[in-house]
């Protein structure tokens, strides 16, 4: 998507829950692992609840943390058909708007195809 109106927090927070791995989300974010973590801690610390179990297998989330990523997939859901209603309100030919929108859910499409293939789905 070309643009979001998810915060920084919530959009690191996303990625760590699907990939359930700090190196792996820090990796798809293009930010070092350290940067990530420092992240997600002030995030966890805003919120006053953690949202993560941290094992040797990589990361769970907490019950909090299920229960925000649920509400936060919708919101992000939400952010991009909103981004998509305003970017295709400012076009005036209705061929453009129509071939516009047409390249933006093909884009959209695709992301979805590769993160189900990535088994990263709708839930963790």
């Amino acid at each position: 998507m070309p643009a979001t109106l998810l915060s920084r927090h919530v959009a690191t927070f996303l990625q760590c829950a699907r990939s359930r791995s700090f190196t792996r989300a820090a990796a798809q974010l293009s930010i070092s692992p350290t940067a990530l973590i420092a992240q997600l801690d002030l995030f966890e610390a805003r919120l006053g609840f953690k949202l993560f179990e941290r094992t040797h297998r990589g990361l769970k989330l907490t019950v909090q943390g299920q229960s925000l990523f649920e509400d936060a997939q919708r919101l992000e859901l939400e952010a991009q058909g909103a981004v998509r209603r305003a970017y295709l309100a400012g076009l005036e030919d209705n061929s453009t708007v129509l071939s516009s929108w047409l390249a933006l859910e093909r884009n959209l499409g695709a992301k979805l195809r590769m993160r189900l293939k990535r088994g990263g789905g709708l839930n963790p």
